[in-house]
């Protein structure tokens, strides 16, 4: 039951959480957010999780189409520094029977938990989930218990992806960590430390939230892009010595996206009213801690990207223009400040023919399905996500394509169209992405201030 004075305690829990994270004498330096976040704490109850780490491939070929995507959808005024190729870590999480809320995570081998996760595993469905953070914080560990109350749902599993974290590892090293996690699922190498089979991507479902599910646009547009240079789709690519076929996902499942990396649409500051996280990049004012690796130097405008970057359609999905083979697209979100960037992706992917369902919940914050979870309204918006997942997988019924907006008070619904979602065009909302992206300000060290750790 929705409580009868939901406003109210929604208004409550925004201002709380405002002031916990983002007001200036409780801001962490981001040393000090990398540090928490990374904590790997026991995996008590009902939930598996198994760790691993898959390596990185024999020869350089993904690597080398990456950066050639990247230079083909550039504007040719845009700056980055090429990543290395590395092991990319992550963990399996699937439900776990039988077993009550305090059961110890058990004393097994990686390999074991993974086995006793695949006897509790009774569908295909396998998602691949990006965490959040802002690019700069988050780990699969934080996002365990949203993703097992999918799972549980879904009767399947998840691979988790501890992707390389910004300012140190900036655009695109998330992003080439993800394209060899999505690669390794397909075709796992032929070495002891991977647990998992050869899934088919029809089995795959492309999952994140926030930052993540910027990543996970980025990563279906990188195998749109190669499919447009090849001229065929699949497209090819190199792969442990083997020319092998990349294959779209079965469907991408978003929550909360942050798309719009300039916070120039109006989103920004009309929903500051019904979100907790402020319209501007605090990374940037002058009262943000400095530490070790913020600010970088040489110093950047931005903790995920240069500058130049901030509207390239691989670090900003709105700025993309065409989404045609895209596969079925699920969004699930709250009344965000970043809300419109979503909005743009959306309705530039309807408009070009591809399958979208859109939900909006009133008045409901940026990832309040990981942040509000005992709310009614998650249990509802975490339910329609595993539907999808499971009905695009399990050829069942599948959630109806088309917008609604779920009303805060009572759950009910008030459809939304998709063609007119929101009353800019990509290439207006591009106009304004880019003036904000001109006003981007370097955020410089202050020599006078030691930095913190």
């Amino acid at each position: 039951m929705v409580p009868p004075d939901i406003h109210n305690r929604l208004e409550a829990i925004r201002k709380a959480l405002n002031v916990r994270i983002f007001s200036p004498q409780n801001w962490l330096s981001l040393s000090k957010r990398q540090e928490s976040s990374a904590l790997d704490p026991e995996a008590k109850g009902p939930i598996w999780v198994s760790r691993v780490t898959l390596p990185s491939p024999q020869e350089d070929d993904v690597r080398q189409a990456l950066f050639k995507t990247i230079d083909i959808l550039s504007a040719n005024s845009e700056t980055y520094t090429k990543p290395t190729s590395v092991p990319v870590e992550g963990e399996w999480v699937g439900h776990r029977r039988n077993v009550d809320a305090q059961a110890p995570e058990p004393t097994l081998t990686e390999r074991k938990k993974y086995n006793g996760l695949m006897r509790d595993v009774s569908s295909a469905v396998t998602m691949l989930y990006v965490h959040g953070g802002g690019f700069y914080s988050g780990s699969p560990a934080q996002s365990r218990r949203m993703i097992s109350k999918v799972t549980t749902l879904t009767h399947g599993r998840c691979f988790s992806l501890k992707y390389r974290l910004a300012p140190q590892h900036a655009f695109p090293s998330a992003l080439l960590d993800l394209l060899f996690a999505y690669l390794s699922l397909l075709y796992p190498p032929q070495t002891p430390m991977i647990y998992h089979s050869a899934i088919p991507a029809r089995e795959i479902v492309l999952t994140g939230d926030s930052a993540g599910a910027n990543l996970c646009l980025s990563l279906i547009q990188i195998i749109l892009s190669l499919a447009r240079q090849q001229s065929r789709s699949p497209p090819l690519v190199r792969w442990n010595g083997i020319d092998v076929p990349l294959h779209l996902p079965q469907g991408v499942a978003l929550v909360s996206p942050w798309i719009d990396l300039t916070y120039s649409l109006p989103s920004f500051e009309e929903n500051q009213k019904t979100d907790f996280v402020v319209g501007y990049p605090i990374s940037c004012d002058p009262r943000f801690p400095q530490c070790s690796i913020w600010p970088t130097d040489p110093p950047r405008g931005d903790m995920y990207c240069e500058t130049s970057c901030l509207v390239h359609p691989l670090a900003n999905p709105a700025a993309v223009e065409d989404w045609r083979g895209c596969p079925p697209v699920l969004v699930v979100c709250g009344e965000e400040v970043a809300v419109d960037g979503a909005k743009v992706v959306v309705q530039q992917a309807h408009r070009q023919g591809v399958s979208v369902t859109w939900r909006q919940f009133e008045r409901l914050p940026h990832v309040f399905m990981s942040m509000l979870t005992d709310l009614e309204h998650t249990k509802v918006a975490i339910a329609e996500w595993a539907e999808f997942c499971r009905g695009l997988v399990e050829d069942k019924k599948v959630l109806e394509p088309g917008g609604e907006l779920v009303v805060a008070r009572d759950l009910s619904r008030t459809k939304v169209d998709l063609e007119r979602l929101i009353g800019l065009t990509r290439e207006e909302a591009l106009v304004l992405m880019k003036r904000g992206m001109e006003k981007r300000e370097v955020f410089r060290r202050n020599t006078r201030e030691k930095p913190r750790m």
